[in-house]
């Protein structure tokens, strides 16, 4: 009777058992690189155990995002996971010197066009205060809280409603 208790009350401690059903929840996002998933997908394979290697590829191809390297690999699907492996090497480095020419262009275009972005930005950032629309206007003698619960109670303008949280 100890024992089955003590079994009961420990038993959400016990270590979680991983399978291979687990790789089904595994996605790669939208922003993630491919170097960034496969590392993530690397270590969760690891902790499977008794894995088939067929059914980690399967999963893995079925989880890239849509592009390049998910293309290829509908094209000319790999016949297990070294060779998958090796393919997404290839992509890793194209995709790392595309982001690092996209960096070093950036920081060209900011070292060329300095003055007309700092402009351009300081526009919206610091605009001139708008004139007054009219010359005069009434002085309020009651507080702008007030004017504006007696204007929803007399349907002079819409309700407010709350937006939902997202």
């Amino acid at each position: 009777m100890l024992v089955s208790k003590f079994s009961a009350q420990f038993a959400t401690s016990r270590p979680h058992h991983v399978g291979s059903i687990t790789l089904i929840n595994v996605r790669q996002g939208r922003g993630e690189s491919l170097r960034t998933f496969m590392e993530r997908f690397g270590k969760l394979t690891l902790q499977i155990k008794n894995r088939d290697p067929n059914v980690a590829l399967h999963h893995l191809i079925t989880t890239l995002c849509l592009g390049p390297f998910a293309d290829n690999q509908c094209k000319k699907p790999a016949l297990d996971l070294d060779e998958f492996r090796s393919s997404a090497a290839k992509f890793m480095q194209l995709e790392e010197l595309r982001e690092f020419r996209n960096q070093t262009q950036a920081e060209e275009n900011m070292s060329k066009g300095k003055g007309k972005e700092r402009s351009h930005v300081q526009q919206f950032k610091q605009r001139e205060p708008r004139p007054p629309k009219f010359t005069h206007y009434t002085p309020l003698k009651v507080n702008r809280g007030r004017i504006l619960e007696e204007a929803l109670s007399a349907d002079l303008i819409p309700s407010l409603q709350k937006l939902p949280t997202p």
